[in-house]
Formats: structure tokens, C-alpha cells, sequence
């Protein structure tokens, strides 16, 4: 074999050496904290300790590539299509609750928080590229409905601000405090809050107006019943 293709070989390997060493500090760093020894990363991705420090060097190192390898994944944007205002913004909502509630998320909030004093860029970069970038999208879709006329004219950015604590806020907080929170009924709550939300922004006598006085209602009977 040619030594530029052992060298390609080699250096893909190495590639896909690196990513499981990464892959498997997510699951360690995100369970036990920036505590976690490079032993037990070393011991879940399947290497040896001096492997791990060969790649990264310090456990400093070894951390800021999995945040880095986060920020480049948890992006979610809402797109442009002819699905109608109501049913876009649930499943923008279900999807925000499935990123943002889920073990691994919340186990990911609290572990940056404590250690945001330690590497204040990574933590700008992970809100940047996640919640923030979240906010600006949803922000854009809300500014174009509310040039159309199909919502108040407001602050897009409040607008997508409120929105997205409306979302998740409340159930994050149980989380974090390690309050269970029930997935049932998921569906029937997102929409309850979509329709408070719109029912916020509508534009006085719009075709949004009528319709949210009928989820209204229909949310109230399910609720009764």
C-alpha cells in the first residue's frame, strides 16, 4: 500500500478514535459533572487514559471539544413553508420541549452553568448556537406574519422571547430541580399554550381571532371533561 494512502487511512482512524473519545465525554461529563475523571471517559470510549490526553491533551481540552461538538448540533430554525401559522408554531413548540427537556439536555444546562465562571467563551458559543439562534429564528418567522398582517404588529424578538419560556420554561425549572414532569398530555398543553400566545398577538376581528375563540373552547371542554 502506498504510504499516502496509509497515512489517509491512518488519519481517518484516528478521526473516528477522536469522535468516540468525544462522543463518550458527553455521556460522562453530562452525567457526573466536570468532576468526571479522563479514566472513566477513557474506560467508556474503549482506550486507554493516555490515549484520551495524546488526542486532547487536558481534561480543559477534552471539554471544550464536546462543547464545540454540541454547539455544531442543537440548532433548530423553523422553515418557511405553506403550513398555516397555528400548526407551525406546534410543532416548533414540541420540538423546542423534546430538545430542551430531555435528559441529556438538562443534564447539559446544568453541567455548563456551573462551569460557565471556568470557560465563559463556551458558554456564550453553546447559547449562541442553541437557544439564542432558536430565538432569532422563531424572532424572523414571527416579524413575517406580523408584516402580513397575520399577527399584532409588536417586537418580534419579546414576541419569540415570550414564546419560548411559554414553551418549556416552566417544565425545565421542575427538571432542574429534579421534579419529574409527565409527557402525557404533551400535545394538548403545547397547543393550549400556542393559542394563548396568538390569542396575545392576534390582530383584532382576524381570521386568527375566530379560530383561537374556538380552540379556546374546545381546550376548555377536553379540560372538563
Amino acid at each position: 500500500m502506498p504510504k499516502s494512502a496509509q497515512s489517509a487511512k491512518g488519519s481517518e482512524g484516528s478521526k473516528a478514535r477522536q469522535a468516540r473519545m468525544v462522543r463518550a465525554a458527553v455521556d460522562i461529563f453530562f452525567a457526573q459533572g466536570y468532576r468526571a475523571s479522563m479514566a472513566s471517559i477513557a474506560a467508556k470510549a474503549g482506550v486507554a487514559k493516555q490515549t484520551v490526553y495524546a488526542h486532547f491533551h487536558s481534561k480543559e481540552r477534552l471539554f471544550e471539544a464536546v462543547v464545540r461538538s454540541l454547539a455544531g448540533s442543537i440548532v433548530l430554525t423553523l422553515t418557511e413553508s405553506d403550513v398555516a401559522l397555528r400548526p407551525s408554531l406546534i410543532s416548533f413548540a414540541l420540538a423546542l420541549r423534546d430538545r430542551v427537556l430531555s435528559p441529556r439536555a438538562i443534564g447539559v444546562y446544568r453541567t455548563l452553568v456551573a462551569e460557565a465562571p471556568r470557560f465563559p467563551k463556551l458558554a456564550k458559543l453553546i447559547y449562541a448556537s442553541g437557544q439564542e439562534a432558536a430565538q432569532h429564528a422563531l424572532a424572523d418567522f414571527l416579524a413575517k406574519h406580523m408584516r402580513d398582517g397575520s399577527l399584532r404588529k409588536s417586537d418580534p424578538q419579546f414576541a419569540a422571547q415570550m414564546f419560548m419560556n411559554m414553551a418549556y420554561g416552566h417544565e425545565r425549572a421542575r427538571l432542574l430541580y429534579g421534579v419529574s414532569v409527565s409527557k402525557s398530555g404533551d400535545q394538548r398543553r403545547v397547543e393550549q399554550i400556542v393559542d394563548c400566545f396568538l390569542s396575545a398577538f392576534a390582530v383584532e376581528g382576524s381570521e386568527i381571532t375566530h379560530t383561537q375563540h374556538i380552540h379556546t373552547r374546545r381546550n376548555r371542554g377536553e379540560a372538563h371533561a
